[in-house]
């Protein structure tokens, strides 16, 4: 009777171990936003946000830091309408920064998004 019941808690600590050691650190990294994006120190580069033609939504910058990137254009008039809209910023000191947006409704008093992105960027030294 002794020799079943070690298999089968040799087989729950296998496992367990597994799942400590495979499982575990694979659904961590899975939930890890790297950026998406690098950039060098006064480069500058394009944010592409999909959007509809409706004139009654727009995307808004709504955070950013602004020690490490800087707004260069945003889109206005006919621009809104495009898809996708294009804004472009420049990388102004080393770091992360996050870039976050909101699609919403212009005509709203309460401006709460429809929809939010957030662009993670990775700035890095223009000599590198």
């Amino acid at each position: 009777m002794k020799k079943p019941d070690t298999m089968k808690q040799f087989a729950s600590v296998a496992v367990a171990v597994l799942i400590l050691f495979a499982v575990i650190p694979l659904l961590k990294n899975s939930f890890k936003t790297p950026p998406k994006r690098q950039v060098r120190v006064g480069e500058t580069f394009t944010v592409a946000l999909e959007s509809s033609v409706d004139p009654d939504f727009r995307w808004e910058l709504l955070a950013t830091d602004a020690a490490k990137v800087e707004l260069v254009h945003q889109p206005e008039g006919a621009e809104v309408l495009r898809n996708p809209e294009l804004w472009t910023f420049r990388a102004i000191s080393p770091g992360e920064a996050n870039l976050y947006f909101g699609y919403t409704r212009i005509s709203s008093p309460t401006n709460i998004a429809a929809r939010t992105h957030a662009e993670p960027i990775r700035i890095v030294p223009a000599d590198t």
